[in-house]
């Protein structure tokens, strides 16, 4: 009897292990069309009060990166991220390139790393594949948790963190969660980037090989 107990709680196991890496996988950057739209917005952690909305379609690659059209209550711009799909920064003296490499491809759980932006260290850690629920609804995502110092010019420093959920399914983080602290642990900012809608012609997550 226990032995049959033990088989099937094997059994169990191995099938929700086989259903968790059929699902989070391995994955590559995504293959977009031009004409995706991506609509956010970003709310007060603590009141809830929306301060910024914004959207974003993609208009194509550029250069070897991801281009997008903007528009926020401010009028139009152009927004473009590294053939990762992160954010870069080129300094107009050297032209130095520095990225925040967020996302490291082929993006797996477990995947830890910590890199250099603008003077900071900052540890990454790709914690889990989950479901998140967004006002664009509930996507599988993987979570990616950064960890970090901030500065000031008054030599105050403090942790914070912000977390990452990148759905495969969109091509896009679907929500963003940011928080700081002081050197005593009280909370400074607390602030949340969620997915409001979305169109998407075609996009595709190509497994790694």
């Amino acid at each position: 009897m226990k032995t049959a107990i033990k088989a099937k709680v094997l059994l169990l196991a191995t099938a929700m292990f086989a259903a968790f890496s059929a699902h989070a996988g391995d994955v590559m950057p995504p293959t977009l069309t031009p004409g995706a739209t991506f609509e956010f917005h970003r709310v007060d952690g603590f009141t809830g009060a929306e301060n910024q909305h914004w959207t974003l379609t993609f208009q194509g690659m550029k250069n070897g990166n991801y281009a997008y059209s903007g528009v926020n209550r401010e009028g139009k711009y152009t927004v473009y991220r590294s053939k990762n799909l992160n954010n870069f920064a080129v300094d107009k003296k050297t032209g130095e390139v520095s990225e925040a490499q967020i996302l490291r491809w082929p993006l797996t759980v477990g995947n830890s790393y910590s890199y250099q932006y603008q003077g900071n260290t900052i540890k990454v850690n790709v914690t889990d594949f989950e479901k998140v629920e967004t006002p664009a609804g509930v996507f599988d995502a993987y979570r990616i948790k950064l960890n970090g110092t901030w500065h000031d010019e008054d030599n105050y420093s403090g942790p914070w963190y912000e977390i990452y959920w990148y759905a495969p399914s969109v091509g896009f983080f679907v929500k963003i969660e940011y928080s700081s602290a002081d050197m005593l642990g009280r909370h400074l900012q607390w602030r949340k980037t969620e997915l409001i809608k979305y169109t998407i012609p075609s996009v595709q997550a190509s497994p790694a090989n």
